[in-house]
Formats: C-alpha cells, structure tokens, sequence
C-alpha cells in the first residue's frame, strides 16, 4: 500500500540514479539504443550492490532479493497490446463496423450495449465483462467489408443462407457427379441462378425424402 511517508525514499532513489548513472554517463557518446542501455545496465548493477550507508552489511539488490521479490505478483501470461476501446448498441444487423469492416455479434444481443477491444490483428467483442465474440482483423477491401460467423445469424438467417446459389450448387456436387451434372446443367439453362437454385433445392429435398439414386441427364437427340 502507498502511503506519504514513501515518498521521500522513491525521491531518494531517482537522486541516486540522477547522479550515479546519468551524471556519470553525460558525456559519453553512444552510437546505437543497445550499447546505452548496456552502459545504464552497468551502472545500474552497481549502485545496487553498493552497500547502504545505514547498514553497511545491507545492499539493495540484497533487500530486494529478501523482502521484495517474494511479494512480487507474476506476470500475465500474454504480453500487453496496444488497442483501442469502442462502446456500440447493437443494431438489428447484429454487426459492429470498424474502420469500414463489420464484425458479426451473437444475435441475441441485438439492442444490448457491446464493448469492442480492437489491436492491429483482432477484434473482441464484450458484453458485461465476458467476451461473446472475437473476429481476426480483416481491412476494408472490395468482398470483404463483412465478417459473419455462422453461429452469430439467427435461425432464420442461417436457413437463407443455406439457400444461396453457391451453397445449393456445393451441395448436389457433393452428393455424387450425376447429380452435380443435373445441377450443372439447371444452372446453364437458367434464367437466373436463384430460380435454379430453387430447383435444385426441391430435387435436394426429394432425396432426403425419398433417398437419393444414381440419374443421368437425358441426352439429347439429334
């Protein structure tokens, strides 16, 4: 605990080291950080194994060593990172936007007040102390101005995006060549990939209602 009367001693020992390390290296020239910080670590090491004039049989280092360092707490286990703090109401698009990116939130947040830590490579979202989100930084380009874990839609948004042309066409190719073909050749004819992702859709479904078999698209007579 801190109290007054400390003061004088902290006082004391940025005298000493005024005039025991700096005074003494004022006028030496050093030519790179490494080689002045060695000099100061050198010096440093001597004021503290200097014996105290109160008790001749006492060093700093030694009382440091005795009394000091087993109070010591440890160090965190991750280094500190420079980052900056943001404070956000969710809006209804459960997101968050950092410097043109946006980050999704758990959707059950929505209207909640979320704290944002962004550093140089991540960005975690809080709610009430406890992390609920944690995104890596991505920066504002063309195709990536959104970020979205799946988990973070609601149940709704999650349906849609299974419906989405990509999703359906990765589908049919997964379950077998025919079918990929079949799905292939929709997409070819038609007008515009959502139609035929809704038609691929419902032969999706017939096969989960009924099993999936081998087909072959009809060939063609000439």
């Amino acid at each position: 605990m801190r109290r007054p009367r400390d003061r004088a001693a902290a006082e004391k020992g940025v005298q000493i080291v005024e005039t025991r390390v700096l005074a003494a290296l004022r006028n030496r020239v050093f030519f790179t950080l490494d080689e002045a910080n060695a000099a100061i670590r050198e010096l440093v090491a001597a004021v503290n194994a200097r014996p105290l004039t109160t008790n001749r049989t006492l060093t700093r280092r030694r009382l440091f060593e005795e009394q000091e360092k087993p109070l010591l707490m440890p160090l965190p286990a991750e280094p500190f990172v420079i980052g900056r703090w943001f404070r956000y109401k969710l809006a209804p698009d459960y997101h968050v936007s950092i410097e043109g990116v946006a980050y999704s939130v758990p959707y059950r947040l929505i209207g909640r007040h979320v704290d944002v830590f962004c550093t140089v490579s991540l960005v975690s979202i809080f709610h009430k102390g406890q992390r609920v989100a944690a995104h890596a930084r991505q920066d504002a380009e063309p195709g990536r101005a959104t970020v979205t874990l799946d988990e973070h839609r609601p149940p709704n948004h999650r349906a849609a995006v299974l419906l989405t042309p990509e999703a359906i066409r990765a589908e049919a190719a997964g379950l077998g060549g025919a079918l990929g073909l079949l799905a292939d050749r929709i997409f070819a004819d038609a007008d515009h990939p959502d139609q035929a992702a809704r038609q691929v859709a419902g032969l999706l479904r017939l096969g989960q209602l009924h099993g999936t078999v081998a087909c072959r698209p009809r060939q063609r007579r000439h």
